[in-house]
């Protein structure tokens, strides 16, 4: 797969002219860490890159995998505090031949106005990029924090350039929000760190890469690394 996901994230700040700084103090172990393979071959490393700016208290861009069998993507964009942003999510990488791609910006409020605001505008992309789906991915319990207009499917390999674009174009609609947020009342930001409690709370206990992490790194790396990304 020829989707560089933290790449072209690093190329829509600078073309934004979003200026970031990286979030220090994180052991070095947690942002590189290479091992062997449990299943043969090339060693597996795990990349984590972490930055803020002035709307987003914290980007963090995920890279797994080695040369040979290919590297997967994962990420999220969390507001700072003082805005009302949705969070920017993602995880996509290929699995036996196709690719796998979930993609959302998910509403932190479920008022109307709020989903008027950063969910409707996700109707279009949406429909725009259905063709994308060749196998639905289950409902899990994410389900309760999706947008309900993100993409969550497996996609042929061949459509590989039309991920590509669909990556761009939340990534692209996601910015401009940001572009235009403004600071929201204390009142909006209490809830709002209420509702982001209660997400990594979840997040935690029921990580979706856990088993697959732990089986790399171990239970002691995975819980440390699970703790970074929030």
């Amino acid at each position: 797969m020829n989707i560089d996901c933290t790449a072209l994230i690093e190329e829509k700040l600078k073309e934004r002219n979003i200026t970031t700084e990286e979030i220090t103090g994180i052991d070095a172990d947690l942002l590189e860490k290479t091992v062997p393979n449990p299943d043969g071959g090339e060693d597996y490393t795990s990349y984590t890159w972490l930055r803020r700016s002035e709307k987003f208290r914290k980007i963090c861009l995920g890279k797994g995998g080695n040369d040979s069998i290919g590297y997967g993507y994962a990420g999220t964009i969390f507001s700072d505090e003082k805005y009302d942003l949705p969070i920017f999510a993602y995880d996509i990488r290929e699995i036996k031949g196709k690719i796998l791609i979930v993609l959302d910006i998910k509403p932190v409020l479920r008022t109307d106005e709020y989903l008027a605001k950063y969910v409707e505008p996700l109707k279009k992309l949406h429909s725009e990029f259905s063709d994308l789906e060749s196998k639905h991915l289950k409902a899990t319990w994410t389900a309760e924090f999706r947008s309900g207009y993100g993409i969550h499917c497996m996609a042929e390999k061949e459509k590989e350039e039309r991920v590509k674009e669909a990556f761009l174009s939340y990534l692209d609609l996601y910015l401009d929000f940001a572009e235009k947020a403004e600071p929201v009342p204390e009142e909006t930001r209490k809830k709002i760190k209420e509702f982001m409690d209660y997400y990594t709370a979840v997040y935690k206990e029921k990580d979706p890469g856990a088993i697959h992490t732990i089986k790399l790194f171990g239970k002691d790396w995975a819980e440390r690394h699970l703790e970074i990304l929030f």
